[in-house]
């Protein structure tokens, strides 16, 4: 599926990654993600972190112009965790948060690029290879 497929695919809820059996050890892998700013306005204050299980990457810009994306950040994943997304922003005047936003980063999905779209009214994680979290609200 092409990132234009799953864009059009609007937003759905991916589902919890696969519990651990007993006695199996969680694998780490990794990726990266960078954010862009989608609101055609200039933003600051951003910050998007991302959790799995005891990894949490943050990306922080003090001022992103319209259509700039950050430098990438490194993603640390895990099997049998979910990863989540908090992201938080001003935009004239306004600070738009959303905390914990469940969309996970697949095993399949690394060693790829997350990338992060914020909006004036929404936001969305486009993952590389499996269902992206798209149109999020704050």
């Amino acid at each position: 599926m092409d990132v234009k497929e799953r864009i059009q695919s609007g937003c759905g809820e991916k589902p919890d990654k696969a519990p651990l059996v007993g006695g199996v050890a969680a694998t780490p892998y990794n990726g990266t993600f960078t954010v862009v700013n989608g609101t055609g306005s200039a933003i600051s204050n951003v910050t998007v972190k991302h959790t799995c299980g005891g990894f949490t990457d943050t990306v922080v810009a003090e001022t992103l112009a319209p259509a700039q994306a950050t430098k990438e950040q490194i993603l640390r994943a895990q099997t049998g965790s979910n990863d989540y997304w908090t992201v938080s922003f001003q935009m004239g005047g306004q600070t738009k948060t959303r905390t914990n936003k469940q969309c996970n980063y697949e095993q399949s999905d690394a060693p790829g690029t997350c990338v992060i779209t914020l909006y004036a009214e929404n936001f969305s994680v486009l993952i590389p290879n499996t269902a992206s979290c798209l149109n999020n609200h704050y």
